[in-house]
């Protein structure tokens, strides 16, 4: 072979395999199957995500149910979006140094947060003062308690807080152990069947939010991904509202979550992605009680949002 040909051999072999192939762009979403995501299985079922992203966007969808798990994931490089986070979460997450915006709201459901007891002699938020409640530090439900009690004239440093998981808190209530227990979701609810009495939910006093995240280098420079996703979580919000009972009933057939469940907590979630300037108040008061327990330090939240 000649030497010209051996180089046009040699150039055409370059550009054969420089040239990225269909489906060769990796995007990665978290998502979460159980809890109440309802967008997710709707995007799933529907097939969203592929008809935005299109042929030649692989799309990879771990699941990645806790919030640190999906900061933890973004850092890698493993995904670009964090389809529903914890807002307490992605701020600490943002504070701690992750390269992490805000697109949009996943949900909010205040009324799902709930403060447990299973005395008859609690029955108003101040009869915590002096006692023991248990659940996860610096998550919304730790927000919801702080934010009972100051409605009461009280704080977090006139109760004792043990901090466990929501499920080990219900646990610990049931069994004496403990004087109150913070929870939500279906774990709130198998607490108070099994004789647990809610004290207080997050209406009025917390956003209850859960948030869409993306990188910050997504953000910068694919703005053409941050419209897909918008654009698949836009159209899989509509089809909730089209039909609320086809929606919420893919949980209980693709998840252990009960059709009763469903049926008591339906109303009780707002998938509406646009933030609101009672969004912003909510993440603002969320990030001084994050400061006040030293977990977060200063943060621009005007930065976070897109």
């Amino acid at each position: 072979m000649s030497r010209i040909k051996r180089l046009l051999t040699a150039a055409i072999f370059v550009i054969i395999f420089t040239i990225p192939s269909q489906g060769s762009e990796k995007v990665g979403i978290s998502v979460i199957k159980a809890l109440m995501n309802v967008p997710t299985a709707v995007e799933q079922e529907l097939g969203l995500f592929q008809k935005h992203f299109g042929d030649k966007v692989n799309l990879y969808l771990p699941e990645l149910s806790a919030g640190f798990r999906q900061a933890q994931a973004m850092a890698a490089g493993q995904i670009e979006f964090a389809n529903c986070m914890g807002s307490t979460s992605l701020l600490v997450a943002a504070s701690g140094g992750l390269d992490i915006r805000i697109l949009s709201v996943y949900s909010r459901s205040p009324e799902v947060f709930k403060i447990l007891v299973n005395s008859d002699r609690i029955t108003s938020i101040s009869d915590l003062r002096g006692k023991t409640l248990g659940g996860p530090m610096g998550t919304v439900l730790h927000f919801l308690l702080a934010s009972a009690l100051k409605q009461e004239g009280l704080s977090l440093k006139d109760v004792e807080f043990i901090d466990m998981p929501h499920d080990r808190a219900v646990a610990a209530l049931l069994s004496g152990q403990i004087d109150g227990a913070l929870a939500t979701g279906p774990v709130a609810l198998g607490g108070i069947k099994r004789g647990a009495r809610e004290l207080v939910n997050g209406k009025g006093l917390i956003g209850g939010l859960a948030l869409v995240g993306v990188s910050g280098k997504t953000a910068r420079e694919r703005p053409d991904l941050v419209r897909s996703f918008a654009d698949a979580q836009k159209d899989a919000v509509e089809a909730i509202a089209q039909d609320p009972r086809w929606a919420w009933g893919l949980l209980s057939r693709d998840s252990m979550i009960s059709k009763e469940f469903i049926e008591a907590t339906m109303g009780l979630y707002d998938f509406s992605p646009a933030i609101t300037s009672e969004d912003v108040k909510n993440l603002e008061e969320e990030v001084v009680f994050l400061q006040d327990l030293s977990i977060i330090g200063e943060i621009d939240l005007n930065s976070l949002i897109l």
